[in-house]
């Protein structure tokens, strides 16, 4: 088990060979922030970390391998990023002065984690394993899904829910919100990026944080997000209940409107609610009224429990119901209606209708519907369906008709064929902006990155789109980049030369798209490549004395050697005489240059030698008058003569001196 190798994207096995894994298309050569766990690293001794999934002021949370049972899990780490910091050995440290808020706060992580682990049963907020201490922090372990953030759910769909469906699929995260606040867990910030679609088609409820991230802790407090975050948490209020009652409805109005709701602040002067008119007309009085009551600006004005709220959006699906008309036939759709789905049952969440749909077929899907019985539209629309039905249309209006309808049909097939298969550069949501009556707005994004997933969230890939992770080829050359199979498979790469005093020859410098990130098959790439230290021009130092010569070339970039060579012509001792390189050539940095420099001349040698020479006849002159005892010693009859001749042999020659200079 300790020899298989992981992707670290989904954490299944690899091949060994293998760049890019082929079930997430995950790259191997990409790895966390330096200020996260390394890939790869092994926590507890039993669960192998993997990529960063998503990241908030108070922690980050990573897929990750239990080696035990070989479950994929993921891992929430207390790590506070603006008051912590991680050593060499992967131990959170943090200042001393700060030590009291980061015990406290992980306590609250711990308190956190252990209450929603009470809540295995609800199958919508994390399923909790394991929760231990380790590395000077804690640790939250909990089951893996394959899930997709609402917000890029919806960004690929580009399609809104109906009502029904909408009440259907919220109803159990409103039941388990209901669950958590009545053990004191409040989430406090839901939002389309929180809430994740699984592939079972139920919404999930992550992000969970502590406390302290709603406070006005600079460390740890979050920013609202608009359109989602409540009043009182732009005004540094605490949140509660009625704050993640504001957000988990308009959340709902999101995605059933495809509108974001204003900022709550400016809200504050009209904070009368506006549902866009072609939605208006399909939502029932009681939903209506439920987001008008859970979305009021001012807290006291707003619906303070959640199972008010479910009540509210439940309490008209019998006493409004209108009557049906004795003739009309009972469908299998209204005879599964009188069993009303429980707060805890789920509606499959479901791509919407093909767009090959027409508007008439579209009311007619809605009109069978079985939540919208007991709503005033589903009573209108059914009798516009029924009213629709008995026209009888002569026998040739009704083929030409066909004829259109067919031709429509195979128009459209050919568009979304085209778009999806025979030019993938043409997504699908561009068919959407044309067929789709509502399309999705995009989200205002106040919120800073702490508040949402990081770029290395989970995501389901359509079923026509392929997505791939971009590796970080600057950990390979051209050639090897060239060779790789997965790398032009995946990619169009497109390679450009520039010189680097940094990257050698044929390493990449740098990539035109982020490792990490996740991009459609074959998308274009552009790597820069090293074509090795840039040329400088080579200074001219001839005749220069060799330091200054080398203080020159060092400046420039060079490295400097000397060979000594002979002067016979006298020139000047230890200046340049000739260079390796040619001045005003190129070379690269860090060349070495050698210089040919002058020894010293041969006439100042003998200048050097006479000292030695002259030294003997210095020398007897001093003797005598540092050792006197030596000459009687040694010659006893020169003594007497030596005094005398010594004393008038100056005397004369002075006088003669003098009186040859006078004869002449």
């Amino acid at each position: 088990m300790s020899d298989k190798r992981y992707c670290m994207g989904c954490m299944k096995p690899l091949d060994d060979q293998a760049i890019i894994c082929p079930h997430c298309h995950y790259s191997t050569g990409v790895n966390n922030k330096a200020s996260y766990i390394s890939q790869g690293t092994l926590i507890a001794d039993r669960y192998l970390i993997g990529k960063a999934i998503s990241s908030a002021n108070d922690s980050v949370t990573y897929i990750a391998l239990d080696k035990e049972t070989e479950q994929t899990v993921n891992i929430c780490e207390f790590y506070p990023a603006k008051m912590a910091s991680r050593d060499n050995f992967g131990t959170v440290i943090y200042d001393s002065e700060k030590e009291a808020l980061y015990e406290g706060c992980l306590e609250s992580f711990l308190s956190l984690w252990r209450g929603i682990r009470m809540f295995d049963d609800i199958r919508c907020i994390p399923e909790v394993t394991d929760i231990f201490s380790d590395n000077n922090t804690a640790y939250a372990v909990y089951t893996h899904k394959d899930t997709v953030a609402l917000k890029d759910y919806f960004a690929k769909t580009r399609k809104p829910l109906s009502a029904a469906k909408a009440v259907s699929a919220f109803s159990p995260m409103l039941n388990a919100l209901k669950l958590l606040h009545n053990a004191g867990i409040i989430h406090g910030s839901i939002t389309p990026s929180t809430v994740h679609v699984g592939a079972d088609g139920r919404l999930n409820l992550t992000g969970f944080s502590i406390p302290q991230c709603r406070s006005d802790i600079p460390e740890l407090a979050m920013k609202p997000v608009s359109g989602f975050s409540p009043i009182e948490l732009y005004q540094g209020g605490t949140a509660r209940a009625q704050s993640d009652i504001y957000s988990v409805m308009a959340v709902m109005y999101y995605a059933v409107t495809g509108t974001v709701l204003k900022r709550a602040p400016e809200r504050v002067e009209n904070s009368k609610l506006s549902i866009p008119s072609s939605v208006a007309q399909t939502i029932p009085a009681q939903l209506k009224e439920a987001f008008i009551r859970s979305l009021a600006v001012e807290p006291a004005d707003r619906i303070g429990r959640v199972d008010e709220l479910m009540s509210l959006i439940k309490s008209n699906g019998t006493a409004t119901r209108p009557a049906t008309p004795a003739a009309a036939p009972k469908s299998r759709s209204a005879a599964r209606a009188k069993t009303a789905p429980s707060q805890e049952e789920t509606v499959a969440f479901t791509p919407p209708p093909s767009p090959a749909k027409t508007d008439e077929a579209h009311i007619e899907h809605t009109a069978d519907e079985p939540d919208y019985e007991g709503y005033e539209e589903y009573g209108e629309a059914k009798e516009k369906a029924s009213r629709l039905s008995q026209f009888n249309l002569p026998l040739p209006a009704l083929g030409a008709l066909t004829c259109l309808a067919v031709v429509i049909i195979c128009f459209i097939l050919f568009v979304v064929l085209y778009a999806t298969v025979l030019h993938s550069k043409i997504e699908v949501p561009l068919l959407d902006d044309i067929l789709a009556p509502i399309t999705f707005l995009p989200m205002n994004a106040d919120d800073d990155e702490s508040n949402t997933p990081g770029p290395g969230d989970n995501s389901l890939p359509q079923n026509s789109i392929e997505y791939i992770t971009v590796p970080d080829f600057t950990k390979f050359t051209k050639e090897e980049i060239e060779a790789n199979e997965d790398f032009n498979k995946s990619f169009i790469i497109e390679f450009r030369s520039e010189a680097s005093e940094k990257v050698e020859q044929n390493g990449i410098i740098r990539q035109s798209i982020t490792a990490g990130e996740s991009v459609i098959a074959n998308t274009r790439i552009i790597l820069t490549v090293s074509t090795g230290q840039p040329e400088i021009i080579v200074p001219d130092v001839y005749g220069k004395p060799y330091d200054e010569a080398v203080k020159i070339l060092t400046k420039a970039g060079f490295s400097v050697s000397k060979e000594i060579i002979d002067n016979p012509d006298g020139k000047t001792g230890y200046t340049v005489s000739n260079m390796s390189i040619e001045p005003g050539t190129g070379a690269s940095k860090g060349t070495e240059i050698i210089l040919y420099v002058y020894d010293e001349p041969e006439t100042t040698e003998p200048e050097t030698t006479e000292p030695e020479t002259t030294a003997p006849t210095t020398q007897p002159s001093t003797e005598p008058s540092t050792e006197p005892t030596t000459q009687p010693s040694t010659e006893p009859s020169t003594e007497p003569s030596t005094e005398p001749s010594t004393e008038p042999s100056t005397e004369p020659s002075s006088e003669a001196e003098t009186t040859a200079k006078a004869v002449e």
